[in-house]
C-alpha cells in the first residue's frame, strides 16, 4: 500500500503521466476511428483496381513498430524533418519558428496525436470495411426508392447497421491508446511533457528495478482502462443497434 500512496502523494512522474496518457487516448482515438470509417467508406466502393487499394491501406498492419516510430521521429526532426518543411511556408508566414516537436512539452502530445493518424489504416480499416459490407443492399434500395440522399442513407442506415463494429473499435482503439509504450520509447520526447503509464511501467520495473512501484503504476493504469470501458458499455443503449435487440 506505500507504493500507492507514495504514487498519489508524493511522486512527481506519476500525475504528468496519467494526464498525458489518458489526454492522448481521449484526442486519437475519435481520430482514430473516425478516420478508420472514412477510408473503409472509400474502399468499400466498386471501382476498378479496388483490391490493389485495400491491399495498399493494409499495408501499414504489417510494418513493424519500431520502425514506424524511427520514420516519425525523423520526419518530426525540428531541422531537417519533412514535416517542419512542409509546414515552414505558413511558419514563415507568421513569423514563428521551427516546432520543436519532441522537444518542446507544449508540442509532444500533439506530435503523438499526429503519428496516431497512422493506426486509421490497417486492421482498423479491413473491420470496418467488413462491417460496412455486411449491411443489406436492400436498406439502401428501399432508402433510393423513398428519395434519400447519401447523408441521410449513413446517417440513418450506415451508422446503425455498423454501430456494434464502432463500439468495437471505440473499446480496441481507446485500450490500445492508454497501452501506448514501443513508439513512446523509440521517440524518446522530452520527459518534461511526461511519460505514458507504460513507459513508467517499464522504467520503474526493469531501470530502477522497484518492481513494487511498478506494478502499482500498472494496477493504476488497468483501473483506468477498466473505468473507461464500462463508461463506454453504460452508453451503448444511446447509440449501439443490435439487429434481434427489442426496445
Amino acid at each position: 500500500l506505500e507504493n500507492y500512496v507514495f504514487l498519489l502523494t508524493r511522486d512527481i512522474e506519476f500525475w504528468p503521466s496519467v494526464r498525458i496518457t489518458v489526454l492522448y487516448a481521449l484526442l486519437s482515438m475519435p481520430i482514430g476511428v473516425l478516420g478508420a470509417l472514412l477510408v473503409a467508406l472509400l474502399l468499400n466502393r466498386k471501382i476498378k483496381g479496388i483490391g490493389t487499394f485495400r491491399t495498399i491501406y493494409f499495408l501499414p498492419a504489417v510494418l513493424p513498430e519500431v520502425a514506424v516510430a524511427l520514420l516519425w521521429r525523423w520526419m518530426f526532426n525540428s531541422e531537417a524533418g519533412i514535416i517542419n518543411f512542409l509546414l515552414s511556408p505558413v511558419l514563415r508566414a507568421f513569423g514563428a519558428g521551427k516546432p520543436n516537436w519532441f522537444g518542446d512539452p507544449d508540442y509532444v502530445l500533439a506530435a503523438f496525436i499526429i503519428m496516431s493518424v497512422w493506426g486509421i489504416f490497417g486492421t482498423n480499416t479491413v473491420v470496418f470495411l467488413a462491417g460496412l459490407q455486411g449491411v443489406p443492399r436492400s436498406l439502401y434500395e428501399a432508402a433510393d426508392i423513398d428519395g434519400a440522399g447519401p447523408l441521410t442513407k449513413f446517417w440513418r442506415i450506415t451508422v446503425p447497421q455498423i454501430s456494434p463494429v464502432i463500439l468495437l473499435q471505440v473499446i480496441m482503439g481507446m485500450i490500445g491508446a492508454l497501452q501506448i509504450f514501443t513508439v513512446a520509447m523509440f521517440v524518446r520526447p522530452t520527459s518534461a511533457a511526461g511519460k505514458f503509464m507504460n513507459q513508467l511501467v517499464y522504467e520503474r520495473g526493469f531501470t530502477q528495478l522497484d518492481m513494487g512501484e511498478a506494478s502499482a503504476v500498472a494496477w493504476v493504469l488497468f483501473i483506468i482502462i477498466m473505468l473507461m470501458t464500462l463508461i463506454v458499455f453504460r452508453s451503448t443503449p444511446l447509440w449501439v443497434h443490435y439487429e434481434a435487440e427489442r426496445r
